[in-house]
């Protein structure tokens, strides 16, 4: 069984590592995020486009600086997570190394990668609300698939604690 809290730390580490370099890109590379968060604020693409996304045009906001905005709260929540992700890792390391600390690793990471669950939820739904996936395909399916990963991760992180209970109920 310690052998499936190494291979869990791994995996949560990875997901810790990824976020945390997605936010610094961010951080980093904020311009080409702004002009993207712009874009999907202010609907160019749909609004250019004669057929698609006539239905959804209203939402558009030409708000000056909402991307600067945006963006800052998207690097500051995904920090928050990564950390959130890192302690998790911590965590399953510490389980692995001493007995008792399993119950921990397992809330601790069920919480964070809710967290990160919620990122991408997030952008789905608001990426949908501005119809994003109309001229923006490629992040609608990043964003699923870390969904899906999160998903993944979750039950992954909860198998030897449902197979306990069951076992002892």
């Amino acid at each position: 069984m310690k052998s499936f809290y190494l291979f869990k730390a791994a995996i949560v580490t990875g997901l810790a590592m990824w976020l945390t370099i997605a936010a610094t890109n961010n951080l980093l590379d904020s311009g080409t995020n702004q002009f993207l968060l712009s874009s999907m604020f202010k609907m160019e693409g749909l609004i250019a486009d004669p057929v698609f996304g006539n239905g959804l045009e209203s939402r558009a906001i030409h708000i000056n600086g909402i991307e600067k905005i945006a963006l800052s709260v998207i690097i500051l929540v995904q920090y928050i997570v990564s950390l959130s992700l890192w302690y998790a890792s911590y965590c399953y390391f510490k389980a692995f190394a001493l007995n008792g600390c399993e119950v921990k690793a397992i809330s601790v990471t069920n919480i964070a990668l809710s967290l990160f669950a919620m990122i991408w939820v997030c952008f789905l739904c608001g990426g949908l609300y501005f119809g994003y996936w109309l001229k923006f395909s490629g992040p609608q399916g990043v964003h699923f698939t870390l969904l899906i990963i999160s998903i993944i991760a979750f039950v992954m992180n909860n198998i030897p604690s449902l197979k306990w209970e069951a076992a002892h109920q």
